[in-house]
């Protein structure tokens, strides 16, 4: 289990020099616990978010040799509680820290001196929001393990996001581990915390019902759509979301074009898919149409070929 547990900073750009206690004894080594940052806008709540999440990102740079070190502009010390042990680093190479047995050092387990290399990192850390001007870095070339993002802006284009970005992101993050058993026990966990069963369904709708779902769909359109979509779609200014991904993933492809067809015209007849308010709806619990269909589903996603919302 990880938690912070103390955040120090000094001479910040933005909040100055602050002290912050996250929980007490009894909170960290008595189960779980939910740490809630509550403030007026513009006092700083983004930003020590983002600087947790920036000091991870820095310890990992650090210890691989990375040139992006200081991610940080400013003087911290941090203490967080990971798997029975205490961690304290600082990034000051003045003012060390002091160990139980009188030594100075940058890192500490349990009031000893160990070398940065030796400091447990967490496995992940997620910068969840939906925000579309949350503070989180967005990673577009992020060689890193340690962090994520699953914000509501784009990955490849930061300044553009929204929450139908952030729906799909997390419906084919569903799709990538629906068949991972610790990730289904996990979410029930979660499902039965917040009072709900432990159930739950996918839903996907068709787009472009008239022209792709009509039961006939033949690799020649499929191809036509996305090359000539000026003339298909002529009420678009841009092309449709899945093009870039049709070009430059699928189209070189005959045989897999050939498959996604068969594939669209066999959920269409399963489903209904030509038919007006028709619409995909499986349990996670369904294997048999998991299977047959969950990669399925990331490439028509991919395509915009259906939605989640």
């Amino acid at each position: 289990m990880f938690k912070v547990l103390e955040l120090h900073l000094q001479n910040h750009p933005f909040l100055g020099d602050l002290s912050l206690n996250f929980t007490t004894k009894d909170e960290y080594e008595n189960g779980p616990y939910t740490t809630v940052i509550i403030g007026p806008n513009g006092t700083g709540k983004s930003n020590i978010l983002r600087i947790i999440t920036d000091i991870f990102r820095e310890i990992e740079n650090t210890v691989n040799g990375s040139k992006e070190q200081e991610l940080v502009k400013c003087k911290y010390q941090m203490k967080y509680y990971l798997d029975g042990d205490i961690y304290f680093y600082t990034n000051s190479k003045r003012k060390l820290l002091q160990s139980s047995n009188g030594e100075l050092s940058q890192s500490l387990k349990n009031n000893l001196p160990i070398g940065l290399s030796e400091l447990a990192l967490p496995n992940l850390i997620i910068a969840f929001s939906i925000m579309l001007n949350d503070r989180f870095f967005v990673p577009k070339d992020y060689e890193g393990r340690i962090y994520e993002y699953l914000g509501v802006r784009r990955l490849k284009t930061p300044s553009i996001g929204g929450t139908q970005t952030f729906t799909r992101r997390i419906v084919e993050l569903l799709l990538y581990n629906i068949e991972n058993e610790n990730f289904i026990n996990h979410l029930e966990e979660v499902l039965e915390l917040i009072g709900y069963d432990k159930e739950l369904k996918m839903v996907f709708y068709p787009r472009y019902r008239d022209k792709i779902f009509t039961g006939n769909l033949t690799s020649e359109y499929l191809t036509n759509f996305y090359l000539n979509w000026k003339e298909v779609l002529s009420k678009r200014k841009s092309p449709p979301y899945g093009h870039s991904f049709f070009i430059n993933t699928i189209s070189k492809d005959k045989y897999f074009i050939d498959i996604i067809v068969n594939m669209i015209n066999s959920l269409t007849e399963k489903y209904n898919l030509n038919k007006r308010g028709s619409s995909i709806v499986f349990s996670i619990y369904d294997k048999n149409i998991i299977s047959l269909y969950k990669d399925h589903f990331l490439y028509l996603s991919s395509l915009d070929l259906i939605t989640d919302f």
